[in-house]
């Protein structure tokens, strides 16, 4: 199943590479997609060892000296030995920030179940589609893509209590058809059913991550061990972007199991053009207007659906698809739009239709997502009046 992925992974890598060297080992990757993420485990693996780096040398120093102790040589300690002392009190010493750190939790507004029981309940519906334990929370932040979190420190995707964050853009932007396509992307691929090595590894990488940020937010005494895995997660990520492409691409085809290939093609579509919109010319515009006062009243997520629903023009759409066609797309962190569409089976690009009805509307009530867009703009409103 990765080799067949892969057929047309070459012309997405070149996005990758300048120079010639660099070509030749992503084409070997690309051709060996096994041997490259049998390398890449233990790599990222080697996370573990740092956890226990400093705790481990505190025992191993501190328990050489405790188990040939005796009161003759207390007595007159030799210089090399205080020395070892010394060094296990300060390896226990760096250990000790890892007793007491703490992820940083997702920001936005937490979603209550029972005043979204549509939306619960597609949620809940794709979970059990995909055998993984339920959702236990459900976020929505200012952002334009679906993702699922895991609480477990120990980077084991089995354990610890789903969040998934909804990006509040995804409930305007897009058809209800169409988000329920990027829900099954998510809940598919945190099921890890087909791809259990490339979960773990997605896992892995993300957990890494967490305990970078955290540590270089702790005591003084997270210093070394911070340094240690900022080192470790810079070199882990850049190693991994060929194991998060191949990610994204079990994704895509998990959402087959609720959608057809056609309407996933117009999905990629959609998803590159709406984001290009929104980035290029949506929030500069938005940014822009903060500079005026007679746009005061201006509401970004009260309009946004209008916008995007009046707003993309064919020629715009042209060059976006065009654009993205042979080059990977950095901003979504997803292969090119020709492997995305091999590898669901599809040769050429859809361009989406015209939005009708936004999927906000479909899943959540009108009292409900009024609220919403209202909280969402309320705090646009003061971020823009705090600049």
């Amino acid at each position: 199943m990765l080799t067949d992925t892969l057929k047309s992974f070459p012309t997405f890598l070149r996005g990758f590479g300048k120079n010639q060297g660099l070509k030749q080992l992503e084409s070997q990757l690309a051709a060996h997609p096994r041997i490259y993420l049998t390398a890449l485990t233990p790599l990222a693996l080697s996370g573990y060892l740092l956890l226990l780096l400093f705790p481990l040398s505190s025992v191993l120093l501190i328990g050489q000296i405790v188990s040939s102790w005796t009161l003759q040589n207390s007595l007159s300690m030799p210089i090399a030995t205080l020395i070892q002392f010394l060094a296990g009190i300060a390896a226990l010493g760096f250990s000790l920030p890892l007793f007491n750190l703490h992820f940083k939790t997702p920001e936005g507004q937490t979603l209550d179940n029972n005043n979204i029981p549509a939306l619960a309940k597609i949620i809940a519906e794709l979970c059990q589609r995909y055998h993984i334990t339920r959702i236990e929370n459900i976020i929505l932040d200012n952002s334009a893509d679906i993702r699922i979190i895991n609480s477990s420190k120990l980077a084991w995707p089995f354990k610890g209590k789903h969040t998934i964050i909804i990006g509040i853009q995804t409930l305007l932007c897009y058809s209800p058809a169409q988000f329920h396509a990027m829900l099954a992307r998510r809940i598919g691929q945190a099921s890890g059913r087909d791809h259990f090595l490339l979960l773990w590894l997605n896992s892995l990488n993300k957990t890494w991550q967490q305990y970078d940020t955290a540590l270089n937010q702790a005591s003084l005494l997270a210093l070394p061990l911070a340094m240690l895995f900022r080192l470790y997660s810079r070199l882990l990520q850049m190693a991994s972007q060929f194991a998060h492409q191949l990610y994204e691409l079990a994704g895509d085809r998990y959402a087959l199991d609720v959608t057809n290939d056609q309407d996933m093609a117009e999905l990629f579509s959609q998803t590159i053009i709406t984001e290009n919109f929104l980035q290029t010319k949506y929030w500069p515009k938005i940014k822009e207007l903060k500079q005026r006062t007679l746009a005061a009243d201006y509401l970004p997520y009260t309009n946004m659906s209008k916008v995007i629903r009046n707003g993309l023009l064919p020629k715009d759409i042209q060059n976006c698809l065009k654009q993205a066609w042979h080059y990977p797309d950095a901003r979504l962190q997803q292969p090119s739009l020709l492997t995305r569409l091999h590898n669901i089976g599809y040769e050429k690009p859809r361009p989406p239709g015209r939005l009708s009805k936004s999927a906000g509307t479909q899943f959540l009530s009108k009292a409900i997502f009024t609220q919403i867009i209202e909280d969402f703009d309320s705090r646009w409103e003061k971020n823009k009046q705090s600049h």
